[in-house]
């Protein structure tokens, strides 16, 4: 070698190493770096669903069963299955008394050999006795009893009391019965009308008013 050439560094084996090893730690740093970002954004387990959820049967209350109520009954007396005789029949005109609450049997539709003349209702005051109330102008006869008939309902309005009654003629000669109730019905030719009075009453009432309806039916071809 010339003394004017220049010495070239050779470095020593120690100097070497080192960016070996400034590399490898460089990587392991980075590497952790890396490892540890990616930690945070690992998604969380979702709490709220891992949650056991309440079923329907376990989240509400049972609903009470209402305990079962009787069907209410009707108290009023049931209509009688009863016709009206037909006239000039076997059978007799009837004289019915029922108990309080009895409806009578509604009027007949058709009369063989009468035509409906009219239909109306009074109220007659029955009093404790022996005498007889009727309907004021009761359109009865003396004579030719066949040519009309009527068909009576009536009922008392006060329902402690006990009334009799029956058909009476122009004298007040009783025709038929008479006959106790609170309620009933009859029917008759034209010779006769209904007539009442109170025989009893359990509040100690001495008169009671009934309630009268009347058909009248004439004689017709």
């Amino acid at each position: 070698m010339s003394d004017h050439e220049p010495a070239h560094y050779q470095p020593s084996p120690q100097a070497r190493r080192w960016p070996w090893i400034v590399a490898v730690v460089a990587a392991v740093l980075v590497g952790g770096l890396v490892g540890y970002a990616s930690g945070l954004n690992v998604t969380k387990p979702d709490l709220a669903a891992q949650k056991p959820t309440a079923t329907a049967s376990s989240r509400q209350d049972p609903i009470p069963t209402p305990a079962s109520t009787p069907t209410p009954t009707s108290t009023a007396a049931a209509e009688p299955a009863w016709t009206w005789p037909i006239p000039g029949s076997e059978l007799a005109d009837p004289l019915e008394a029922r108990p309080p609450g009895t409806r009578p049997p509604p009027f007949p539709d058709a009369v063989e050999g009468y035509d409906l003349s009219r239909e109306w209702r009074e109220t007659v005051r029955a009093f404790s006795g022996t005498e007889w109330a009727t309907i004021y102008e009761f359109p009865l006869t003396m004579n030719g009893c066949s040519l009309q008939r009527f068909y009576v309902r009536w009922r008392a309005v006060n329902e402690q009391s006990t009334v009799q009654t029956t058909f009476v003629s122009v004298d007040d000669i009783v025709l038929e019965g008479p006959v106790d109730g609170a309620a009933g019905w009859m029917s008759g030719y034209g010779c006769g009308q209904p007539a009442f009075r109170m025989k009893s009453s359990t509040d100690e009432s001495t008169l009671t008013d009934v309630v009268v309806e009347v058909q009248q039916w004439n004689a017709s071809v």
